[in-house]
């Protein structure tokens, strides 16, 4: 007998199993008795008893034998023997042992060795090596949650995911496919859950535990608390499949959530595809979700005998997933319920606290902590149960803000809350957040009192949001309520009819009215118990709540009184008509740039140990203290560059700062931090750099250079050179030099240097920095490298040195360079020292008060930056008067000695080329952009260090290299060349980013945001080979107009100067002032409207951009104007304006054009058409349209016969 290959599955060859399903089909009683009979061995009447036994329960047994059969030897006879008779599937597996002998499972029945009769040792080692391929295991069944595995046992995987899907501190999650027959038949979901058409398997999620020593209690205690888990009657709790550890592998199986998370759900049902359905089928999730709760937090007292209640201790929307399953809407589940912490009936938080039990769970995430964890932090007393019930009012205020203004505001809100608790600096109270506290009030005044979400913030404000706790978990109006009793009050908004469904539309997240109420409207009050406001005369939409009169406060002295709940009330009069300040909020809060992510910090000792060749080490080695460090205890031992413990409290840093050198150091960064009241403070430590777990580096740690330097440590420079110095130009010029000679990317004019290989065009004009000083035309000189300066002009004081037609002819015969502002000076002093004889410095190269030499130069800039042989970045100076090389404190620094890494030095960390170039002075300056994206390489000076940018990355002056995948799309020698292999084929990604982040930029004059980007734009058009013009690419045109305002703010439209070249038209955002985004669409699913537009694009020969960003060349778009079949407020819920107050609209005036539609992929998916919202411009007897905005509405809104319009 022979098993077809056919019959395996797996991953790969090493990974091959039969699944269980094929036992049944393989081995029947005809192929056993066959079998038994070919061996001649087994006489008939044993044989019939034998074939029973395989069929039940020895099938494993009889083919793992038959695997061993070929034409010279069976052992299937084995089984006739004797020893063999107790043995069975379950006691596999064999491990061969010594003398001849195997070692059955231990969790197996019958013997615990066996000694086959005739075996060799070879056989028993087919033996053993044949039986993986059969025992993979069955994971689910109710008796057995735990599986002890070996290294060798093959798992029912037929494909694991590469990369796991999410990961935090003590596990990876990985999506797999389990073989249906490997899994208990209670476990199978629902068929939605299949994958495709392949019936033989399902999604799970595989929960891997970090290969940590440290980790290896938490997760023992996971799979022991999920075998209760399981046991919850709830089906709002992920009940897992099963636990095993298979060598080191300690892994844990759960059913895949195939919708996501609430995160996910709030995402993929954004405003636009929002109804009663989904609100209601959200409150009755909500309902679900407390249900759980209730069943978690039940004791012994309510009649459940011997059962013990829990927490989960880290509810958060990522723990609440999303499982779509056959019925409409899904199910929510808590998820990671792995590390809930279970207690014993009737041992309340009080008497653990009084019996001194320390609870085992790790911190719950940051943001979701109530404020009793802060007080209780360092002592490490167990959680309440009530710490769950303010989690999950954190949650329903970022639900209710979900349901009222969208996604993108929930990200706002994020960004405006650290947490939803603040604890005052001179009494220790704790309150609620403030800003919170002012989005609940203006929350409530945008809606009616009877409707269901109205009820649902009361809820939390008044009885969930709430900061007393009690010692005895039971409901009190004085304390947090509890699960039960908030379940019953959701069961009631839950049964209220549809028309308590409605919501308000075309709302926008208030966050500059929220901004003024936090600062205005509340002040700390000590009276009432909640997040609540005293009866003052205030105004109608901001209610007040008379019935909460409960005082408390928590005292953060110690003692055991109750915490306390400290109120945030008016202390003035508030008009009712509050202002909006403009200051409230900026663009650049409102969305970071999408081309920000994670940095790297890298040792270069290669680079460094080269440099230190040619400059003495002794010049950058700062004096040491002849005492020596005065350090604490703790620090006195420090042996290794491993300094602090991994867990900081602040209070108790704060008190050995007074004497110790290195806690002082450590202190001054983390109070640098802003991190308020936090007093307990998670660090990561790698040997070179110290810093907040998730967050900001700290210090950073050098050691002596050395031959024979250990692993894992960093040369640098605990001591900059002066600014200007000769140390200094030293290091600028080892940067060039490895650049010119190593960098392919880089050297595309300077492969050999800059005296071989000169810049093959050059600008209009240069400043030549000879004797004298002098403006020279690039026609009149050789072909010479130049240096290109990039600088903030500042305010234009008189008598400021500019090229102008009046004084060029004395500027090309000499310049005064003490007329020079002082930006200009130190370019001069850097240009020069580190060779180059040429400076291209836009004042002085354009001739200021000439509009055609200022625009033909303008549109130069893409040559200019790109031909540079380098561009010098004055990122620290706000305008050209402040310069850039400055005198500079030195840094702190500690020197330690150690023995076994010799003089280690701890220092500030500076490295931060995020916060000092990307989000420095200069980078806000429009010109900017492009300005960096085109040099091939860069050297800005900021106020902490020098840095060095160019196609291999960035280098600092303390020697450091960072990396940051895609930060370095704009230091790209090559651009866009390394973006475009990012994004691959979402191009259009790319270009949308570039220009979000561009609209954010200022200009001294707003009319030259058509040109500061120009030259991007030309370089993006050739090397998307296409036609660019206004922001937009002939290939991407449907999707770029699809842009909206970003943030509250209107856009305001850009006055052109008289004779203007470069007018936009009003389509294009460069016509308008303001930041701007794209409408988060997923283009793949959207059918593009071509009919019911014409490409502009299209029809036009190539030529280069700027000639046809011009007046001259004005491009007129033609669509099919559709009128509007809904009134103002419907519309203002779908639509999003870019200058027009809502009060200015008559929907009746406005007509839209179809730009794209939602591809329909079922009958009952909702379908939007995303439209161009256009009018007629305000200009007697005009027939042009311009634009008003853009909107995603219903196709039944738009009419179904158009005209041919043109906009402009």
């Amino acid at each position: 007998m022979a098993i077809k290959k056919g019959y395996y599955m797996g991953e790969d060859a090493s990974k091959k199993f039969l699944p269980a399903n094929m036992l049944d089909e393989l081995v029947t009683r005809d192929v056993v008795l066959s079998a038994f009979k070919e061996t001649g061995k087994i006489k008939r009447a044993k044989r019939d008893r034998l074939v029973e036994s395989i069929l039940k329960g020895r099938q494993r047994l009889f083919l793992t034998l038959v695997l061993m059969t070929d034409d010279n030897k069976e052992k299937l006879s084995s089984l006739g023997e004797k020893e063999w008779d107790s043995v069975n599937d379950n006691s596999l597996p064999f491990t061969v042992s010594s003398d001849r002998e195997f070692s059955l499972n231990i969790d197996g029945g019958g013997p615990q060795s066996l000694v086959p009769e005739g075996w060799k040792d070879n056989d028993l080692v087919v033996f053993e090596s044949r039986q993986w391929l059969l025992i993979a295991p069955i994971f689910g069944a109710a008796d057995k949650f735990f599986h002890q595995l070996t290294d060798f046992h093959r798992l029912p995987y037929l494909s694991t995911s590469e990369r796991p899907r999410s990961s935090g501190f003590f596990s990876e999650v990985f999506r797999a496919e389990i073989h249906i027959a490997h899994i208990d038949a209670r476990h199978i979901p629902a068929k939605s859950a299949e994958i495709g058409n392949n019936r033989d398997r399902i999604s799970v999620a595989v929960k891997k535990a970090r290969d940590t020593e440290e980790l290896k209690e938490f997760f023992d205690k996971e799979a022991k608390n999920l075998e209760r888990v399981q046991r919850i009657e709830s089906e709002h709790i992920i009940k897992p499949i099963a636990a095993y550890q298979r060598g080191s592998e300690r892994c844990l199986v759960f059913p895949w959530a195939d919708g996501g998370n609430l995160t996910n759900y709030w995402e993929t049902y954004d405003r636009t595809q929002r109804g009663i359905k989904n609100f209601r089928w959200i409150i009755e999730q909500l309902v679900g979700i407390f249900s759980a709760l209730e069943v978690l937090h039940r004791d012994a007292n309510n009649g459940y005998r011997g059962e013990k209640y829990g927490r989960h201790g880290d509810l958060k929307p990522e723990n609440i997933l999303w499982f779509k399953g056959d019925r409409e809407g899904g199910c929510l589940k808590i998820a990671d319920m792995g590390l809930t912490t279970f207690h014993d009936e009737n041992a309340n938080t009080k008497q653990r606290n009084w019996n001194n039990e320390k609870t085992m769970t790790p911190s719950g995430t940051f943001r979701y902590e109530p404020p009793e964890m802060d007080k209780d932090r360092a002592s490490q007393s167990p959680r309440s149960r009530q710490y769950d019930i303010w989690s999950m009012g954190c949650i329903m205020i970022e639900l209710v803000v979900w349901l009222l203004y969208g996604w993108d505001a929930v990200n706002t809100f994020r960004k405006n809350t650290l947490q939803f608790w603040e604890r005052t600096s001179d009494t220790g109270r704790y309150y609620v957040s403030s800003y919170v506290a002012a989005c609940l009030d203006v929350m409530e005044g945008h809606l009616e009192d009877e409707t269901a979400y109205k009820s649902l913030l009361k809820l939390v404000r008044d009885r969930v949001l709430v900061v007393a706790v009690s010692d005895v978990y039971k409901s009190s109006i004085d304390h947090r309520e509890i699960a039960s009793v908030l379940l019953g009050s959701m069961e009631t908004i839950q049964q209220k009819p549809d028309d308590w469904y409605r919501i308000p539309t075309g709302l926008n997240y208030p966050l500059a009215l929220i901004e003024e109420r936090r600062t205005v409207y509340f002040r700390p009050h000590s009276e009432g118990g909640r997040l609540t406001v005293p009866s003052l005369s205030v105004p109608a939409q901001l209610p007040t709540n008379p019935d909460s009169q409960h005082t408390g406060q928590i005292d953060n002295t110690g003692g055991d009184q109750v915490p306390q709940v400290v109120v945030r009330a008016p202390t003035i009069p508030v008009d009712s008509h509050l202002s909006i300040p403009e200051s409230a909020t900026t663009d650049n809060q409102e969305q970071s740039s999408k081309l920000n992510d994670i940095w790297e910090s890298i040792p270069d000792n290669d680079f460094a140990m080269n440099l230190f060749k040619s400059l003495s080490w002794d010049v950058f080695n700062p004096p040491a203290n002849p005492q020596g460090a005065s350090l604490c205890s703790n620090c006195n031992k420090i042996n290794s560059t491993s300094l602090f413990n991994p867990i900081i409290n602040r209070v108790e840093l704060e008190l050995s700062a007074k004497g110790c050198d290195l806690c002082r150091l450590l202190r001054d960064a983390l109070n640098a931090q802003e991190l308020g009241s936090r007093t307990v403070v998670s660090l990561h430590q790698n040997g070179i750099i110290v810093g907040i777990q998730n967050g900001p580096n700290l210090l950073s740690i050098y050691v002596d250079p050395g031959l024979d330097l250990p692993q894992g440590v960093q040369l640098g420079l605990p001591k900059l050179p002066d600014h200007g110095s000769q140390e200094q130009l030293s290091l600028l010029k080892e940067w060039i030099l490895i650049c010119d000679s190593t960098h392919s990317t880089c050297s595309r004019f300077y492969a050999e240097g800059p005296d071989k290989n000169p810049a093959p065009t050059m600008p209009t004009r240069l400043v030549e920095l000879g004797n004298p000083l002098r403006l020279v035309e690039s026609v009149s000189i050789k072909p010479s490298p130049y240096v290109a300066l990039s600088h903030c002009w500042g305010k234009i004081e008189q008598g400021r040195l500019c090229t102008s037609s009046g004084n060029i002819t004395q500027l090309m015969a000499s310049i005064d360079s003490g007329r020079l502002p002082k930006t200009f000076r130190d370019a001069i002093l850097v240009t020069r020292g580190i060779g180059i004889e040429y400076l291209w410095i836009d004042s002085l190269c354009i001739i200021q008060d000439d509009k055609d030499d200022w625009e033909n130069e303008s549109a130069k800039m893409e040559q200019v930056f790109s031909f540079a042989y380098c561009t010098i970045g004055a990122s620290s100076a706000t305008s050209s008067v402040e310069g850039f090389l400055h005198k500079r404190h030195p840094r702190p620094c500690v020197q330690l000695e150690t023995s076994s890494f010799g003089k280690l030095y701890v220092c500030q960390n500076i490295d931060n080329f995020h916060r000092d170039v990307d989000l420095g002075e200069l980078n806000s300056r429009g010109w900017v952009l492009q300005e960096r994206a085109l040099s091939r390489r860069s050297i800005f000076y900021t106020s902490t260090q020098v840095y060095w940018e160019c196609g291999e990355g960035i280098h600092c002056e303390t020697l450091t290299r960072l990396k940051n995948a895609k930060a370095a799309f704009l230091g790209d020698a090559r651009f866009p060349n390394s973006a475009l292999e990012y994004y691959r084929d979402g191009r259009q990604m790319l270009v949308q980013d570039l220009y979000e982040r561009y609209s954010r930029l200022a200009f001294t004059h707003y009319w030259d945001r058509p040109v500061a980007i120009l030259g991007l734009q030309e370089r993006l058009a050739r090397a998307f080979k296409t036609q660019g013009a206004y922001g937009f690419f002939t290939t991407y045109f449907a999707r770029l107009l699809l842009w909206k305002r970003s943030g509250i703010h209107r856009m305001t439209r850009i006055k052109q100067y008289p004779g203007a070249r470069h007018r936009a038209p009003t389509w294009s955002w460069f016509s308008k002032v303001g930041a701007i985004k794209y409408m988060e669409l997923k283009f793949q699913e959207i059918d593009w409207a071509t009919r019911d537009f014409i490409n502009p694009l299209k029809s036009l020969y190539y030529q280069p951009s700027r000639a046809l960003d011009t007046c001259e060349n004005t491009i007129t778009l033609k669509g099919q104007a559709r009128k509007l079949s809904l009134l103002n407020p419907e519309l203002m819920g779908c639509a999003t304006l870019d200058e027009d107050e809502e009060r200015d609209i008559d929907v009746n005036d406005l007509r839209c054009v179809v730009i794209g539609r939602d591809k329909i992929r079922s009958n009952h998916e909702t379908v939007k058409y995303h439209v161009l919202i256009i009018r007629l411009e305000n200009v007697p007897g005009s027939k042009i349209y311009e634009r008003v905005g853009v909107a995603s509405m219903r196709p039944e809104d738009v009419g179904r016969e158009g005209s041919w319009v043109t906009i402009q």
